[in-house]
C-alpha cells in the first residue's frame, strides 16, 4: 500500500496593519548610512574611498543634528553611533586599501571623541537617560 503525499499548504501571512506611510521608516540619509555600515561589516574588502567619504559625511551630519525627541530616536541615534565606531574600526583593520584604512582610523578617532564627550555629559548629570 502506497501512501499518497499530501500537498503542503502554503503559509499565509496574517494581514498587515495599515500604517501611515513613512511613520516607521528611516529618512533616506540614515537609510543610506545604515546600508554603508552593513557593507563595512560584511564586505570590508570591497569598500572604496568614495564609500568611506560618503559614510563619514553622513555620520558628521547625523552627529551634528543629534538625536530626535522621542526615546526610540535617542536609542537609535546612540546605537547607530556605536555601529559607526565599530564599522570604522573594522575598516581600519580589515580593508586592503591603504587610503580606506587611514581615513577609517581618522573617522574612528572622531567618533570616539564624540562618544567620550557625550559620556562625560551623561556622567555629569546634565542629560537624563541616554
Amino acid at each position: 500500500m502506497r501512501l499518497r503525499q499530501l500537498p503542503i499548504p502554503s503559509r499565509v501571512s496574517p494581514p498587515r496593519k495599515k500604517v501611515a506611510p513613512g511613520l516607521f521608516e528611516d529618512p533616506p540619509k540614515l537609510k543610506l548610512l545604515k546600508q554603508l555600515i552593513s557593507k563595512a561589516y560584511l564586505e570590508p574588502g570591497k569598500f572604496t574611498v568614495g564609500d568611506l567619504r560618503t559614510m563619514s559625511s553622513l555620520s558628521r551630519k547625523m552627529l551634528k543634528e543629534g538625536p530626535g525627541p522621542t526615546e526610540k530616536e535617542k536609542l537609535d541615534f546612540h546605537r547607530t553611533k556605536l555601529q559607526l565606531f565599530y564599522s570604522f574600526a573594522r575598516l581600519s583593520c580589515a580593508s586592503r586599501k591603504r587610503g580606506v584604512r587611514t581615513l577609517a582610523q581618522r573617522e574612528m578617532q572622531n567618533i570616539s571623541w564624540e562618544m567620550k564627550s557625550s559620556l562625560e555629559i551623561v556622567s555629569a548629570g546634565q542629560v537624563e537617560k541616554v
